[in-house]
């Protein structure tokens, strides 16, 4: 158990104890520990959005900013106590379900090992405050959590509830009160103020922050869901235990076997709102009944007819699955990845195409999936086959047959190509139809993973987590025999967020070029971050006698 778990637990069961000053006491010894400031940026690091800048043009990786070290970010938050933020860049990014754009706010490289500290140090009792059918940006927790515990509660066959509320919170971290913040967030609140305050820089303009949390802020959705944790108290006493609530960052629904109960529920809703700044956008926000079906997280939630069951019981199959919405924009991203790529060669495609599709696949793949499969992999082989014969025009069906396809079993024309690299002569284009549906294990609505009693399944989880979000087989052993650990960082493969994915790449302990083979015990299985760390690599006990069970 490292300190900074030590720490965060004695941080969790200090605020059960009701006792103020000890927990920030606490929190205020691990924003200071080293340890924990190394990690935050490791944690910085191992994120895609490291290659993104703030104001400052400054970044972790990639060649988008100048890059800095961990050395010297160590020294830019040496002093917390007098710390101050940089105003956060705006920039536009596309609104789900429509043709407007919504600010994201970009924090420096600095500012976001900064709240990653706090965020630390203010989890322990965001979970200890946290509504149970609270799903997003909380530990160990997903979608597919929100997902199944709808499932759990509308599939039943007597009893379940027949109507929908779709809430819809009109302009959520735009809006939220920093005087509600101020008051309500159990963290030092000359660094909460400062963070609030710090401005945004929108094209050169330098703007004032009045209300609301930036969205691309470390610490901003666990601040976005302790805004709104206290809803489901609210609900089951406004209802008298006869709705309820599940809820996904900004986005939920309650559900009911009575359309009063929910048309009543509204007021209530708006008045929770209300002292927080907030109020639901009404005509976003609907009722609907369980037959005409409902989008929640990307997935499509209906109860379709069903002619064998008995008149006067419940009249059909509840099921969920991608929504038409999810499948239009994964066809988009393909398009685009094709079109952008179609001059490299086929495996570079191929390097570029399979993680969007992986992706896409293991997202939804606790959901009636294997249609939207199947459409997906008949866009994606098409797209590729087109472009092979603009490619190849010369070359007959038979020719190219014998090039690009290969048959597996008793499955035709799967295609494949040879690479540059010794160590993997060739590369498969992903087959998202492959994908097994699996049901995903709901986690314990009142499981703390700050409190010692849940240790144990905790760690079960996080290796299941991560076995989970492996569809290569290859991965798949690597990960079981690690026991979903990185050998270098001695951290956990899969983020304990389970809708973040970190990159994973396989290092060859004894590489290809130095006459190490390409077989299961000469490989292990990293970080992205932590494979091309060539520094840890060598100073890492990584060794090729590591017995393989498996």
């Amino acid at each position: 158990m490292t300190k900074i778990y030590k720490l965060q637990r004695r941080i969790a069961i200090a605020y059960l104890n009701k006792n103020k000053r000890l927990w920030s006491k606490l929190q205020n010894e691990l924003v200071n520990l080293e340890e924990a400031k190394i990690k935050a940026i490791k944690q910085i690091h191992k994120r895609k959005s490291s290659e993104t800048s703030g104001i400052d043009k400054i970044v972790l990786k990639g060649s988008k900013g100048k890059k800095v070290s961990i050395d010297e970010i160590l020294i830019q938050i040496q002093d917390l106590k007098n710390y101050e933020f940089s105003a956060v860049r705006r920039v536009f990014i596309p609104k789900k379900n429509s043709k407007k754009k919504r600010p994201l706010g970009i924090p420096t490289i600095r500012d976001r090992v900064v709240q990653t500290l706090f965020a630390m140090a203010l989890e322990p009792i965001s979970e200890i405050m946290s509504d149970r059918c609270s799903f997003a940006y909380r530990p160990y927790r997903s979608a597919k959590d929100a997902c199944q515990y709808i499932w759990f509660l509308l599939s039943r066959q007597r009893g379940s509830p027949r109507w929908i509320f779709e809430g819809d919170i009109k302009g959520f971290f735009d809006n939220i009160c920093h005087e509600w913040i101020l008051e309500n967030i159990p963290m030092d609140k000359k660094i909460l103020s400062k963070m609030l305050k710090a401005g945004v820089m929108n094209e050169g303009s330098y703007q004032d922050t009045e209300e609301g949390v930036p969205q691309g802020g470390v610490i901003s959705p666990i601040i976005a869901n302790l805004c709104l944790d206290g809803l489901d108290k609210t609900i089951k006493k406004a209802s008298n235990n006869k709705a309820t609530l599940v809820r996904y960052a900004d986005d939920f629904i309650i559900v009911s076997q009575n359309y009063d109960i929910l048309e009543k529920l509204i007021l209530d809703v708006n008045k929770f709102l209300k002292i927080r700044g907030l109020e639901l956008n009404i005509g976003k926000s609907k009722i609907t009944k369980i037959e005409d079906g409902f989008d929640f997280v990307g997935f499509h939630f209906r109860e379709f007819s069903d002619s064998t069951r008995e008149i006067g019981e419940k009249k059909g199959i509840f099921l969920y699955k991608p929504t038409k919405e999810s499948l239009q924009k994964v066809k988009a991203k393909i398009k685009l990845c094709v079109k952008e790529h179609s001059q490299l060669p086929l495996w570079m495609l191929f390097s570029k195409l399979n993680p969007i599709l992986r992706g896409w696949a293991n997202y939804y793949s606790s959901s009636t999936a294997k249609l939207a499969y199947t459409r997906i992999s008949k866009y994606v082989f098409d797209s590729i086959h087109r472009m092979i014969k603009i490619k190849h025009p010369k070359l007959n069906a038979k020719a190219l047959k014998s090039k690009f396809y290969h048959k597996v079993d008793n499955r035709d024309w799967l295609i494949s190509t040879s690479t540059e690299f010794k160590r993997f002569k060739k590369i498969n284009l992903f087959q998202i139809s492959d994908t097994p549906i699996k049901r995903t294990t709901m986690i314990k609505l009142d499981a703390n993973p700050y409190l010692g009693e849940f240790e144990e399944y905790f760690n079960k989880r996080s290796l299941n987590m991560c076995l989970n979000q492996q569809t290569n087989n290859i991965r798949l052993k690597l990960a079981k025999r690690q026991k979903g650990m990185c050998p270098i960082c001695k951290e956990s493969l899969n983020s304990q967020y389970g809708d973040i994915l970190y990159e994973l790449e396989i290092h060859h302990i004894i590489p290809v070029v130095s006459g190490g083979q390409n077989i299961l015990k000469n490989m292990t299985l990293l970080h992205k971050t932590c494979h091309r760390d060539r520094a840890a690599l060598e100073n890492s006990d990584v060794k090729m006698d590591e017995p393989y069970e498996g």
